[in-house]
């Protein structure tokens, strides 16, 4: 049988360092309308690391309220880290923060809901979200442009 010299580069190619944005439902209730941005990064041979920035108590129906009328709810950077199913996982490259998508939505939130969560705090900037001026697009950006150089 004969390999050809990309596949080969593939497996040898190091995985450290690579992002995708994934973009996923909203609401458990709304699996289509797809707006909420996930960042996944790699850290290892077979780990992934999830980021996102969520409103705390995303599920009250005050805090999804104060989201739809515009108001300022406090937030949180949760971080994940998902053991992943197969060999590697390429989501891009590190120095372009490429966006090659070869992972499994489904499972990987079927991963992502089981998952604990640690979060993070970043300082002020990144304590309060509004759903029109500073939300997990906007936070996906920001990460990708500060943590992907």
């Amino acid at each position: 049988m004969r390999m050809y010299l990309p596949f080969y580069f593939l497996l040898l190619q190091p995985i450290l360092g690579y992002y995708q944005i994934l973009s996923t439902s909203i609401s458990r209730y709304l699996p289509g309308v797809k707006l909420h941005r996930i960042i996944l990064r790699n850290v290892g041979e077979n780990m992934v690391e999830a980021v996102d920035f969520s409103p705390i108590d995303q599920q009250k129906v005050s805090t999804q309220l104060s989201l739809l009328l515009g108001k300022n709810v406090p937030a949180e950077i949760r971080v994940k880290q998902l053991p992943f199913y197969t060999g590697q996982l390429f989501i891009g490259n590190s120095d372009t923060c490429g966006n090659h998508r070869i992972i499994n939505d489904t499972i990987l939130l079927a991963a992502w809901s089981k998952a604990p969560y640690k979060p993070i705090y970043l300082g002020n900037e990144w304590s309060t979200m509004n759903l029109y001026t500073r939300n997990c697009q906007h936070f996906s950006r920001w990460y990708t442009y500060h943590h992907c150089k």
